[in-house]
Order: C-alpha cells, then structure tokens, then sequence
C-alpha cells in the first residue's frame, strides 16, 4: 500500500505543479512530496521512484536539463538528516524544510535558465524565482504534509507526524515499510 501511496502523492504533485506552471506560477510541489517520503522511507526504496517521478515531469516540461531528477535526488540526504535533527512536533517546525527544498529547487531552476541560454532575463527577474520557491515551500509544505498526513492515517501508512529516528523501522538500512500507526 506504501507504494501506492508514493505514486499516487507523487503523479499528484507532479500534475499540480504542471498545471500551476502553465499559468506563469513557480511552486516546488514534487519536492516537497520527495521531502515528505524521503522523511518516512529508506532511500533504496524511493531511488527508482524518484527518478522516475522526476523523468517524468522533465520530460512533460519545456525545455533544459533534468532538473526534477536532480531536485529528488539532492532532496534524500535532506530528508534523512531531518528525520534526526528536525521538528516533527508542530506545523511550524516545518517551515525550514519547506524553505530549504524551495531553495534548492530555486538554485537548479536558475542553473537551468543558464544552461538552455536564456540570458536575455533581468537580474531582478532571475532572482524572483528561488525567492518564489522559498516562499511557496515554506508557506506550502506545512499544509501538505498536514493534508497528506490526514489522508495516511485513513489507509494506514507511515504518517509524517509518527516520525521516530530511534525505532528501528525508521532505519535507512532496513527495508521492512510496515507500520501500526
């Protein structure tokens, strides 16, 4: 079921940020369901999801290099290093996670205009795009993980907010997906 899960929530993501971005607006949505999963699960498992969640959505978007893959990819170590060190405990504590995956996202989106040669941009136009990303994943990772939390609970699979660094499920190590909730 865990499986199903992380797709669903993936393509879900991936869709919302495409038909966001068709309408000019910027907003880390996979990443911040790539944080969310790579917080709960061990990375062998989200390595082949990941990188085809974020082909996936490279390839449905115009142009420049696989930033999404990349974006995923950097969003592991992240997630694992909050599992030990972040606050689980309110929805506040999920602020800095949200701005710091808008801020990688931000980093690759300009890495990207660089490399397919779109130079004719403003300075102040380029710099308003990490700053989109920070804003939008900070204001925006609280409220998914909340709603995608809410809809764990109903099918019975490992919950943001049930986060145990110590418990040995947790452990990158170990397979085992299981979860009592």
């Amino acid at each position: 079921m865990h499986i199903l899960w992380l797709l669903l929530v993936l393509m879900a993501s991936g869709m919302a940020e495409l038909l966001i971005g068709n309408h000019g607006i910027s907003v880390p949505l996979l990443a911040m369901a790539g944080l969310y999963f790579a917080v709960l699960y061990p990375w062998p498992l989200l390595l082949p999801y990941f990188c085809l969640g974020g082909l996936w959505l490279d390839l449905c978007s115009p142009a420049g290099p696989p930033a999404h893959v990349i974006t995923l990819l950097l969003l592991i170590p992240v997630g694992h290093n909050w599992r030990y060190f972040g606050d689980f405990s309110t929805h506040v504590g999920q602020i800095p996670p949200g701005a710091a995956t808008g801020a990688i996202v931000g980093i690759l989106s300009i890495l990207r205009i660089f490399a397919v040669g779109h130079g004719g941009l403003s300075w102040l136009q380029i710099l308003r795009i990490p700053l989109m990303q920070i804003g939008f994943g900070a204001l925006l990772f609280p409220l998914c993980s909340m709603i995608w939390d809410g809809i764990a609970f109903h099918i019975g699979v490992r919950r943001f907010a049930t986060v145990n660094p110590y418990d040995s499920r947790w452990n990158d190590n170990v397979m085992d997906v299981s979860d009592d909730n």
